[in-house]
């Protein structure tokens, strides 16, 4: 159930309390994030979304143990697998510090954190069980080809699992986050200015069957 549309859409599960698209006092959004524009796009439809001073964004970047994918149990890795596995979560570590820097700046207030796992879609759905996440933010595209393809599966499997309400973003070829970015100066409104970064109009709410 990939969301084919450009609109961004809230989908929640009847049972739960999340009415009129309103988020609790202290809530905490889980943003997963693959580092690339398109999947940072979700960002900013977040901040449309909700007010600094009443959530915690949650920044999540998942890496795979290794970068072949095992047919059947997971092997230990060689070591130069290990030595690999070591700069990737640093990388990724030094990728959510600098985002997290970008949106502690803004007056958000951030938490972040490397996993490592065979299934994004399953940690996805671990963390925000784990911290008991109100909102879980994330685009159905990222990096381009297999990765792209593999993270409008991952976020189809969000949606499909998740208890928690899911805020699911298709953003447009070029999106990419205002947040994070830098400022347009030449948009003369904050509408040209969502236009430009791909962040389209507020998400409507819509609940799962």
């Amino acid at each position: 159930m990939v969301i084919a549309g450009a609109l961004p859409f809230i989908l929640v599960r009847p049972a739960t309390g999340f009415a009129r698209g309103e988020l609790p006092d202290a809530a905490r959004v889980l943003v997963p994030l693959d580092g690339s524009p398109l999947a940072e796009s979700v960002i900013d439809q977040v901040v449309g979304l909700c007010r600094s001073d009443s959530v915690e964004l949650r920044l999540l970047r998942i890496v795979a143990p290794a970068e072949v994918f095992p047919i059947g149990a997971p092997m230990p890795l060689p070591p130069s697998q290990r030595n690999l596995m070591e700069a990737r979560l640093a990388a990724a570590k030094a990728y959510l510090e600098r985002t997290a820097s970008r949106l502690r700046d803004a007056g958000w207030r951030v938490e972040h954190e490397v996993v490592v796992g065979w299934s994004p879609a399953a940690e996805v759905l671990r963390v925000a069980e784990e911290h008991r996440c109100d909102l879980i933010a994330i685009a159905t595209r990222g990096r381009d080809g297999v990765q792209r393809l593999l993270l409008g599966s991952v976020a189809d499997k969000v949606i499909r699992g998740a208890t928690a309400p899911v805020l699911a973003v298709n953003p447009t070829p070029g999106a990419f986050s205002l947040m994070l970015g830098d400022r347009l100066e030449t948009a003369s409104s904050a509408e040209e200015v969502g236009e430009a970064a791909g962040a389209g109009p507020r998400p409507e709410l819509c609940r799962s069957l």
